[in-house]
């Protein structure tokens, strides 16, 4: 049984995966909420991929996505911390159990990063998600200038 240890509130959780059945329930709940916002977001992430020749238009291509799904994005935007809260309870009885105490003492963030780690367990994929994450940071603490493992400084002369 695959297990995950979350923090909230300053309080460390173990998570344990559901079974299969378990786990598709509560992956179909949870799906129409969490499409909606991915949806909402996405709409206005997809303009990071679009060259502008100023940042007039740029602006002025967010004001008409925002301008176009206004109401997705906030009601997405507005009921997201509470979607993702019921999600991350209605997913572990440990968290249930303690709910009223995580409410109250826990921040959206924390709540935000718990429901990032419920979704790595809860979908077939979540693991490789946390591979390419991963991946992602290591490629950033590299560098063409490391030296390499026998000492020399990387770079050809």
């Amino acid at each position: 049984m695959k297990s995950i240890h979350v923090e909230l509130a300053g309080k460390t959780y173990e998570i344990e995966s559901l079974k299969f059945k378990a786990e598709r329930a509560w992956r179909k709940k949870y799906d129409a909420p969490i499409t909606d916002l991915i949806n909402a977001i996405s709409h206005v992430r997809s303009l990071s991929g679009q060259e502008f020749n100023k940042p007039a238009d740029l602006f002025k291509e967010i004001g008409s996505v925002l301008l176009t799904h206004a109401n997705d994005l906030i009601k997405a935007l507005l009921d997201s911390p509470d979607t993702l809260f019921e999600a991350i309870c209605d997913y572990s009885p440990a968290l249930a159990a303690d709910r009223q105490f995580i409410e109250e003492n826990a921040y959206q963030d924390d709540i935000a990063k718990a429901f990032v780690e419920v979704l790595k367990i809860a979908y077939p994929f979540g693991s490789l998600l946390g591979m390419v994450t991963s991946l992602g940071s290591l490629e950033k603490q590299t560098s063409p200038n490391s030296p390499s493992p026998n000492g020399a400084s990387g770079k050809t002369t």
